[in-house]
């Protein structure tokens, strides 16, 4: 099951991506050719979607921007799992009424579309 810090979505789109070496070009008026210096391993800022049911939307919503600037765990609609990811932002970007819901993770009356921009933070 997909979720963010202990948040669970029925979907999670998107993939926190691997750290990797970060490059800063070293070039010099008049001198051919170009080196790098590197700055370490860095994660690059990415942006997941996600679609939760609940029976609280104000309550969802308020847990979802309570995580903005924590570290959190992230684990993928695949399974993958990655830890000590920043949350940088949430944007809760629809709240619908759902009628007759059926399944989900609550069969909940309302769902809860978010997206999320994080950043891995650790190896």
């Amino acid at each position: 099951m997909a979720s963010i810090g202990g948040q669970s979505f029925i979907t999670l789109r998107g993939s926190v991506t691997a750290q990797a070496q970060a490059l800063t070009p070293i070039e010099r008026p008049g001198v051919d050719g170009v080196g790098y210096r590197q700055k370490g391993k860095r994660g690059e800022v990415v942006t997941l979607t996600s679609v939760a049911d609940t029976n609280n939307a104000t309550t969802t919503t308020a847990a979802y921007v309570a995580l903005r600037g924590t570290l959190v765990t992230v684990v993928e609609d695949a399974g993958r799992t990655s830890y000590y990811v920043a949350v940088l932002d949430v944007i809760i970007t629809r709240v619908r009424a759902v009628s007759g819901a059926v399944g989900g993770l609550t069969a909940g009356a309302y769902l809860v579309d978010a997206t999320w921009t994080l950043q891995p933070t650790a190896l």
